[in-house]
């Protein structure tokens, strides 16, 4: 982990590719699939176990109310203003106020994402 800056948030040399397991420069023109290191037989499985899971515990009588489909709009929203702020953040975001819009928008859309799922 790197230095805290003046807001307290991490500084690091990592980037996002790094966190993704992406290649730090994609070959767009290559036709090598982004997803490669996704693990999607994986995430597929998991999907599946959760829905056979949900589909028999509503068969028990046990039912929850579903996803709110404008709760994960919002969030993915979030996630989009915290990963390209200067595209889809908030106006007049400094190099001062950066780092702490983006810690606190993914904070707030990923906590409503995790609420989300748990209606699942």
């Amino acid at each position: 982990m790197g230095d805290l800056g003046i807001d307290g948030w991490a500084r690091s040399s990592t980037s996002l590719g790094d966190l993704a397991g992406l290649p730090a420069t994609p070959a767009r023109d290559s036709g090598e699939a982004l997803s490669a290191g996704w693990n999607l037989d994986e995430i597929v499985a998991a999907l599946r176990q959760s829905r056979d899971v949900t589909h028999n515990i509503r068969h028990r009588g046990r039912l929850r109310p579903p996803p709110s489909r404008e709760a994960i709009t919002e969030a993915l929203k979030g996630l989009a203003a915290a990963l390209f702020p200067a595209h889809y953040g908030q106006s007049g975001l400094t190099s001062e106020t950066i780092d702490y819009f983006v810690g606190a928008t993914l904070n707030t859309a990923l906590t409503t994402l995790a609420e989300q799922v748990k209606c699942e």
